[in-house]
C-alpha cells in the first residue's frame, strides 16, 4: 500500500512538472537552435573583445590593474546588455539569463584582468631590467 502511494505521488509530481513546463512561455536553454547559440556566443565574444580593446587603450594611464578592469567594464556595459537582449529576444527564462550574463561577465573580465596584470608585470620587469 505504501509503495502504491509513493508511486502515485511520484507520478503526480512528474505530471505536474510536465504540465508546468508545457505552460512555460520560456525556451529552455537546451532547446535553443544552433543559430541562437551562435548568436549568443558571438555577442559574449564581442563583449570580451570590447574589454580587451578598452583595457588596452588605457593600460599606460593607470598603475592599478583592477582600476583598468573597472573602467573597461563600465565602457563595455552596453555590449554586455546586448547579451541580455539577444537571450530575451529568444524568450529564454530571465532567471537563466541573469545567471548566464553574470557568469559570462565574470569569465571575460577575469580573462582581461589576467592579461592586464601579465602586461603590467612584464612591463615592470622590463623596466627594472633596463636599469
Amino acid at each position: 500500500m505504501r509503495r502504491a502511494v509513493i508511486a502515485t505521488l511520484g507520478t503526480l509530481a512528474m505530471l505536474a512538472a510536465v504540465a508546468v513546463r508545457a505552460e512555460s512561455k520560456y525556451v529552455e536553454p537546451q532547446d535553443l537552435t544552433a543559430g541562437d547559440r551562435a548568436a549568443i556566443t558571438a555577442t559574449v565574444q564581442s563583449y570580451g573583445q570590447c574589454l580587451q580593446h578598452e583595457a588596452g587603450a588605457i593600460l599606460s594611464k593607470y598603475d592599478d590593474s583592477r582600476h583598468i578592469a573597472d573602467i573597461a567594464m563600465q565602457k563595455c556595459q552596453s555590449t554586455l546588455a546586448k547579451v541580455n537582449k539577444v537571450m530575451n529576444d529568444r524568450h529564454v527564462d530571465p532567471g537563466f539569463i541573469k545567471g548566464f550574463v553574470r557568469m559570462s561577465r565574470n569569465r571575460e573580465a577575469n580573462k582581461m584582468l589576467q592579461e592586464v596584470m601579465m602586461y603590467k608585470a612584464t612591463h615592470a620587469a622590463n623596466a627594472q631590467g633596463s636599469q
